[in-house]
């Protein structure tokens, strides 16, 4: 099937947004390609998937660029600055280990995740999970003062590793945790995103084979929506890092059950 202009530019968007709002993008490609009735034949839509996030692994390292560049220069000693390279160091530990609990869940139930990653069914329910996850946000710490360590990174990153099911936000799930270990909003925020880095590449490395199965025809719609998730992705990222700054990510536990009910009931009860 040949995937349209107007539905790339669509699906650019949604990804773009939702990759970092904490509204699930998984849940959200799965529910609009079955609303668009999107069905590319063999491997086609997950090769779609993977420029997709490529767009919006561009967006988070041109927003963060100078944190990844200070993170990059404290691994090479020559250029470290000695007032940095404690936290820094710190940082980029915490980002590692935060990584490992996502690797552990794909190499142990990659056939589960595979089975559920285009079901609408399960992305809808999932969506519900993560509503009720930002909504008891509200009752996190308000003036978190913490950095993210060793343990909080175990826990953040044990998070993510659930938010690989499709439905389960990575941001939202990830910040959530870290504001209820204590970790200060923007230190929450900044982590989250960090994390995202190695997950999104990850998740593309993964999937790079089915980049082949890219037809032709397709190649000009996929590239308009690869660059219309990456610029949207960078202005949604700069707007969640403000709603996080003032707490206000619980607002959008009512979108993501409002979401997964309207969904089951159009898809399901007609």
């Amino acid at each position: 099937m040949e995937l349209s202009i107007l539905n790339a530019i669509i699906l650019g968007i949604i990804q773009g947004a939702t990759e970092f709002l904490p509204v699930s993008s998984s849940g959200h490609l799965v529910l609009a390609q079955d609303i668009l009735g999107i069905s590319l034949e063999g491997n086609s839509l997950i090769a779609f998937d993977v420029c997709l996030h490529f767009g919006t692994l561009m967006a988070v390292i041109y927003v963060f660029w100078k944190d990844i560049v200070v993170l990059l220069r404290v691994c090479v000693p020559k250029y470290r600055v000695q007032n940095e390279c404690a936290e820094q160091l710190t940082l980029i530990k915490a980002v590692l280990i935060g990584t490992l609990p996502a690797i552990a869940m794909v190499i142990c139930c990659k056939s589960l995740i595979d089975s559920m990653l285009h079901d609408a069914f399960f992305a809808a329910l999932f969506l519900f999970v993560t509503g009720l996850i930002l909504w008891v946000t509200r009752f996190a710490p308000k003036n978190g003062t913490q950095v993210v360590g060793v343990k909080r990174a175990i826990a953040i990153g044990c998070a993510q590793a659930i938010a690989i099911l499709p439905g389960i936000s990575r941001s939202g799930s990830t910040i959530a945790t870290g504001l209820f270990l204590g970790v200060s909003k923007k230190n929450a925020a900044t982590y989250s995103f960090l994390l995202s880095i190695p997950a999104i590449g990850g998740a593309m490395l993964l999937h790079l084979n089915d980049l082949v199965h890219i037809s032709v025809s397709n190649l000009i719609a996929i590239g308009i929506g690869t660059i219309v998730a990456a610029m949207t992705g960078v202005v949604c990222i700069k707007w969640l890092l403000w709603i996080v700054n003032k707490g206000k990510l619980s607002l959008f536990s009512y979108y993501c059950m409002g979401m997964s009910i309207v969904f089951l009931i159009i898809r399901y009860a007609f």
